[in-house]
């Protein structure tokens, strides 16, 4: 017989996924939370990314031309087997990738939210286009009402960027998973390497408006970058490249 406790996980995990699918208003199945992290560590995602890459390698593929080869010549040595290498586009949430469209400083409700820029998505689109993976790194301090909420606007978020692959980390406590620590970087890394894929952090880049800027709220985003040594971004710098503008001293200091 099934351990009661076990059917009651199971219970809720697949209470939580048939949530996503159908109880969003108006929308159709844009993603799913996973609960395979520690609690404090929000993970969701619209599109496994790892699971098309290992259908598409997994397709059939003509066999290669027999090459002429003596009976006294040694065979050759299988080569070893390649490990996935991929750069990550990495972006804060809030003030980054979206602002609230009531002109608050904070949100009213889960549809209040708009792009931070109206470039946004042709830029995240662009970012899979070249072969990179956009995560999204966020700190929240939700729970209870607001958070269901939060979990609401992700997945209108997911959904109208439903192209693009994307995958989004939240800290939801003051530990090491909260900018500007890297603990959550460091998970993101985890997750790929048990995966068999490895990030080029060379070519990998964080784009956060938290740069400690005058007007900033912090230096967080800033801070987590040059700790983690990453290339960091201010989103005026990286949304508005196409559209050169005469930019602050900071801004320029800080486009490094």
């Amino acid at each position: 017989m099934a351990n009661p406790s076990t059917f009651l996980v199971d219970h809720h995990h697949v209470l939580e996924r048939v949530t996503n699918l159908f109880t969003m208003p108006g929308l159709p199945a844009a993603g799913v939370f996973c609960r395979d992290g520690p609690p404090s560590l929000l993970h969701f995602y619209n599109r496994d990314v790892f699971a098309e890459a290992d259908a598409a390698a997994s397709l059939p593929s003509p066999p290669p031309e027999p090459e002429p080869s003596s009976p006294s010549s040694p065979s050759s040595p299988t080569p070893p087997q390649r490990r996935n290498r991929i750069a990550l586009s990495l972006y804060d949430l809030d003030g980054t990738l979206i602002r609230p469209k009531s002109g608050y400083k904070f949100p009213r409700g889960a549809d209040d939210w708009m792009w931070w820029h109206r470039d946004v998505p042709k830029r995240l689109r662009a970012d899979v286009a070249a072969g990179r993976h956009v995560i999204v790194l966020s700190n929240q301090n939700l729970h209870g009402r607001l958070l269901r909420d939060w979990k609401d606007k992700i997945r209108m978020i997911a959904h109208e960027i439903d192209d693009v692959p994307i995958r989004v980390f939240a800290a939801l406590d003051r530990d090491k998973y909260r900018k500007p620590n890297i603990g959550m970087l460091e998970y993101v890394l985890r997750m790929y390497a048990e995966r068999g894929w490895d990030v080029d952090l060379r070519k990998t880049f964080f784009v956060g408006d938290a740069a400690g800027r005058t007007g900033d709220h912090s230096s967080d985003d800033r801070n987590m970058a040059h700790n983690a040594n990453l290339t960091f971004r201010t989103p005026e710098y990286h949304f508005n490249q196409p559209f050169p503008r005469a930019k602050t001293p900071d801004e320029i200091a800080l486009a490094w």
